[in-house]
Parts: structure tokens; sequence; C-alpha cells
């Protein structure tokens, strides 16, 4: 079977499979800090966020989000700090940058850096797209498992590696 992998507590390799599986599954999400200015981005966000014009430079959500979606993502931005729970909107419509009218379901989700009631507060946005929701979207090259087969199998290799 190989050799078992060595033991690493690096951050750094746990962080590079957690960037995966999020941007592998989760749906585009921009995480903001308490004062609402944007500090990570997973996923495809660019349907929803307009471009930059002229002038000053903002990452703060309320100025970047495409204008039909400021209202909702506003709203749930306040009920989320004022009731101190997560928020979810369904069937939010817009038009995305290709001019396409589109409706996604809205996530605003708490996120603390501790339980410690002084740490730090972020906020993720989701989009959900109900139409592109897949959790199998990297089966398309998978074989249908037929334990018979597969049992076969393993009987056949087994029996190799004794001879």
């Amino acid at each position: 079977m190989g050799t078992r992998p060595q033991h690493h507590s690096s951050n750094n390799q746990f962080s590079a499979v957690q960037e995966r599986l999020i941007n592998d599954f989760a749906p585009p999400t921009i995480v903001v800090n308490e004062l609402l200015d944007a500090i990570h981005v997973y996923g495809d966000v660019s349907e929803f966020i307009r471009g930059f014009t002229p002038g000053k430079l903002t990452n703060n959500i309320k100025e970047i989000i495409q204008p039909e979606l400021r209202m909702p993502v506003s709203t749930a931005l306040l009920r989320c700090e004022k009731e101190s729970q997560d928020v979810y909107y369904k069937e939010i419509r817009y038009t995305n940058s290709k001019g396409e009218s589109k409706a996604n379901d809205l996530s605003v989700v708490n996120i603390f850096s501790s339980p410690a009631k002084q740490s730090s507060r972020f906020i993720a946005i989701q989009f959900i797209d109900n139409d592109k929701i897949d959790t199998n979207k990297h089966l398309e090259s998978a074989v249908t498992y037929d334990i018979s087969k597969q049992s076969q199998q393993r009987i056949q290799d087994l029996e190799n590696e004794l001879v």
C-alpha cells in the first residue's frame, strides 16, 4: 500500500487543503471585516461586484456590490449584526454583468476568530446559485462501484502481491 506520509502540523499544508475544498465546493463568497471591507474572496464573485471606476479605490462591500444587490446585502448585514445571528434570503433577483436576469440565495454568516467576547468578527457573504449546486461536480469521470467486481479485483491484487 506504500509508506505512510509523515505527520506535519504545518498550518500552510492544512491551509492548502482548506483552500481547495472551499474553492471546489463552497459558493462564491466575500469575507468582510467589522468595517465591512472585503478582505478575502472565495470563488468567482465577479457577477456580484461592480468593476472599479476612476478615482479613489474602496473595498467596502456597500460600494463594490452590484447596485441591485446593495439593498438585500445591506439589510442582511444589518440584521446579522443587530440580531447576532446568520441571515438567509431566498431568490434575490438581479441582473448580472452579462445582462442576464438571475436569482440567487443570499447567506450572511457571522464568524468569530475565537469564542472570546473581544474576538475579531468577520462576516461571510455567500451567493448561492441553486441551479449550480452540484456536490458531484468532480464525478464526471467516476465509475459505478460494483462490490463484486471490486472484491474480485482486490483478491487478484492481494494474490499478485504474494507472488
